[in-house]
């Protein structure tokens, strides 16, 4: 007997390979059994940069900083901060001293004091009383006289007595306000800015008018009474 097997035709061989090609595409469109879904990994943005840092990766230019950069160098001390200055700065003199939209240019000095008598202004033209002012506030009417000419203080005034004793006493003053024209008394023009003290019978001219104002006390009228 022949041993050697015999080869099946050639259409048996193509239907054979055609069945196992067959086989084999079944078998790729099996499905498979799906593999466990790992967690995706949160995807966060990348920081950028800093502005004005040294990294060569940057593509922003001028980021890179020379020594002929204003920035370059020690840098320059900052200033120091103002001290606070708590001295008298006159604001409250001048709130003080506005009256009606017009600055005065007097204020009252610390020994003011109201007088305990009585004193009136009395006003002469031609040795002939012509007025008599009671009140603080007086107006001359005269052109050479400035808006604010002059002004009579009283003022408390201490007097040493020697051996330590001092007596006070309330007196007068007049002082001139820097005028145009002056102020003068029995004659003698008065130094600006200074008291003056008046005395009985005093004679008061401001500037170039020819009336003449003495300040008398009531108890200088009572005494000047015949009797």
């Amino acid at each position: 007997m022949n041993s050697r097997k015999r080869t099946p035709p050639r259409r048996e061989r193509r239907r054979h390979s055609r069945s196992r090609s067959r086989e084999s595409r079944h078998q790729s469109r099996s499905p498979s059994p799906s593999p466990r879904r790992r967690p995706r990994k949160s995807r966060s943005r990348s920081h950028s940069p800093r502005h004005g840092s040294h990294g060569h990766d940057s593509p922003r230019h001028g980021s890179h900083r020379s020594r002929y950069s204003p920035g370059f160098g020690p840098k320059e001390p900052s200033p120091r901060r103002a001290a606070p200055n708590y001295s008298i700065s006159g604001k409250l003199a001048e709130d003080r001293l506005l009256r009606n939209g017009v600055t005065l240019k007097y204020d009252e000095p610390s020994e003011a004091c109201r007088p305990t008598v009585r004193w009136r202004m009395h006003v002469f033209k031609d040795d002939k009383q012509v007025e008599v002012f009671q009140v603080s506030d007086m107006i001359v009417g005269h052109e050479s006289c400035s808006k604010q000419h002059a002004v009579i203080q009283h003022r408390e005034v201490s007097t040493d007595l020697g051996y330590g004793n001092y007596s006070t006493s309330i007196k007068p003053y007049i002082i001139d306000l820097d005028s145009t024209h002056g102020t003068f008394i029995n004659s003698t023009k008065i130094e600006s800015g200074r008291y003056i003290e008046l005395r009985p019978m005093d004679i008061i001219k401001f500037a170039c008018s020819t009336r003449e104002y003495v300040l008398l006390s009531e108890d200088q009228l009572q005494e000047d009474k015949p009797k």
